[in-house]
């Protein structure tokens, strides 16, 4: 049975079950974070991942 994909449009109009929560997408160089559209300036942040950073620079001392 194959599932039918919704359109953006069609996921944009579900109902929220936790209204408060934030979105996280966990990447190996960025972070992105959502909160609720009203709730900051910016909606949608990248927060750069540091602990690669940390590490390459531990290799070189």
């Amino acid at each position: 049975m194959t599932k039918k994909r919704q359109s953006p449009n069609q996921a944009s109009k579900l109902d929220p079950i936790h209204p408060n929560a934030a979105g996280i997408d966990i990447g190996a160089q960025n972070h992105w974070v959502c909160v609720p559209s009203g709730r900051a300036n910016e909606c949608v942040r990248r927060v750069l991942v540091v602990t690669r950073l940390i590490c390459t620079l531990s290799l070189i001392g």
